[in-house]
């Protein structure tokens, strides 16, 4: 798969579309891998030096006093998911994960730069 990490460390993944879906527009999915690091009141940690503790409960993981740290875990897992899937029909994606949501570079400038295909 095409991809490219810039200076800023927001990634572009190109994954071409699926036999007969080859010459429809590209499609871009965007969601950022930037982490929040929370501690519940009373939990001491220095995200620093140490990572989470994770707790797998069945199904589920979960951390011990703290959020798992990425806010759009979710976004980025279903981008990953279809990247990575062999039976999913789709038209050609552009994966877009960029490092800093909440901060003045935007999404915009990173699409710029690196010519997203996606129209719309």
């Amino acid at each position: 798969m095409d991809h490219h990490r810039d200076e800023e460390q927001n990634i572009i993944v190109r994954k071409p579309g699926t036999p007969g879906q080859e010459q429809v527009p590209a499609v871009a999915l965007h969601g950022h891998i930037d982490m929040v690091c929370k501690i519940a009141p009373g939990f001491a940690l220095d995200f620093s030096p140490q990572g989470v503790k994770l707790i797998v409960d069945g199904h589920r993981i979960r951390t011990e006093g703290t959020t798992l740290g990425a806010d759009n875990g979710l976004g980025i897992s279903c981008i990953l998911a279809l990247r990575d899937s062999t039976d999913i029909p789709h038209p050609p994606l552009e994966c877009v994960m960029t490092a800093i949501e909440e901060m003045a570079r935007s999404v915009v400038p990173v699409l710029t730069r690196h010519c997203c295909r996606a129209s719309g």
